[in-house]
C-alpha cells in the first residue's frame, strides 16, 4: 500500500479480502488497511472500499469513510464503505 501511494496510484473501487483474524500490531489486517485506506489517496474521494472479514464488529467507525452497508454470506461479512 506504501508504494502504491508513493507512486501516486489511486482507484475508484478497491477490493480487501485478508485472511480473517489475521493480527497487524495492536490491532486487526482488515482494520489496518481500512484505516489505512480511509486517509490514504490510493482511494480516490468518493471511491468505494469493499473488505470482506469473518467478524461482524470490527470495521464500525472509520475516518473519512462512511459505510454503506454490511451484508452476511454464510460464515464472512463484506463491508462496503465509501469514501
Amino acid at each position: 500500500l506504501e508504494k502504491l501511494s508513493k507512486d501516486g496510484v489511486s482507484f475508484d473501487i478497491i477490493f480487501v479480502d485478508p485472511p480473517y483474524g489475521l493480527p497487524y500490531k495492536n490491532s486487526n489486517y482488515a482494520v489496518h488497511v481500512a484505516e489505512y485506506l480511509s486517509t490514504s489517496p490510493i482511494l480516490k474521494t468518493g471511491g468505494h472500499l469493499f473488505i470482506e472479514e469473518g467478524s461482524a464488529d470490527l470495521l464500525h467507525s472509520l475516518p473519512a469513510l462512511e459505510l454503506k452497508s454490511q451484508r452476511k454470506y454464510g460464515s464472512s461479512y463484506l463491508y462496503h464503505f465509501v469514501k
